[in-house]
């Protein structure tokens, strides 16, 4: 939530993310998507009413090929973006129970240069990349559970120190440089540069946290103010 709330800020517009990425039975997503048009429409008449905006961002989830077949929805809806909850989203996960987070981070830059073409040439919007903190979903299960490679809750983790998520955001940083100028030069005129997301602020359950702890107390903070204070 905490990076949704920055690009609140940064666009003055009100966020709202739908998530589709569940795989849920037909008649289920049917439903779902229904509740999601009528929620577009009321929402907008009420941002109108009220003289104010509304961004609507898709959360997605999967490689292109599998997140293509919600395309036509986000048209009907008229999302104006996309973005992805956290690495696990966007990359396989193949070692257990343990995954090296500077692989993840390089990996994910690939994930984001498909999805942002993906979105660019289906939707003509753009894809905010997502920068994960960590992930240990284990405080969700009970310490009596037998822990294995089972899926959600249970699965593999990855933890980042201060040194190797500075990495992660100087590379972050290189990649939307590069992305912001080419939207700026483009055939039809200058196009709106996404945002970072950043999972997450205080998802302590998830072990995905920027808020100060005992270990690093301040220093991943400060790393983000490093590397993105003047942007």
């Amino acid at each position: 939530m905490w990076a949704l709330i920055i690009c609140t800020v940064l666009t003055h517009c009100c966020k709202v993310v739908f998530n589709t990425c569940n795989p849920f039975p037909a008649h289920v997503q049917t439903f779902m998507h229904a509740c999601m048009y009528i929620h577009v429409v009321i929402s907008g008449e009420f941002a109108e009413a009220e003289g104010q905006c509304l961004h609507f961002v898709a959360m997605v989830a999967g490689s292109v090929e599998s997140i293509a077949r919600d395309d036509a929805l986000y048209k009907q809806l008229g999302v104006a973006s996309a973005t992805s909850y956290c690495y696990m989203k966007i990359l396989g996960m193949s070692s257990f129970p343990l995954e090296n987070y500077t692989s993840l981070s390089n990996s994910a830059v690939g994930a984001w240069n498909g999805l942002s073409k993906h979105y660019e040439t289906a939707l003509d919007i753009a894809y905010a990349p997502v920068v994960s903190v960590g992930w240990d979903s284990s405080p969700r299960t009970l310490p009596s559970d037998p822990f294995g490679n089972w899926g959600y809750p249970w699965g593999p983790s990855f933890v980042s120190s201060p040194d190797t998520f500075t990495t992660t955001l100087l590379s972050t940083r290189a990649y939307m440089d590069e992305l912001c100028a080419a939207r700026e030069h483009t055939a039809s005129g200058s196009k709106w540069c996404p945002p970072v997301v950043i999972n997450a602020w205080n998802e302590w359950s998830e072990s995905a946290y920027l808020e100060p702890d005992a270990r690093y107390q301040y220093a991943k903070l400060e790393a983000l103010d490093k590397v993105f204070g003047d942007a």
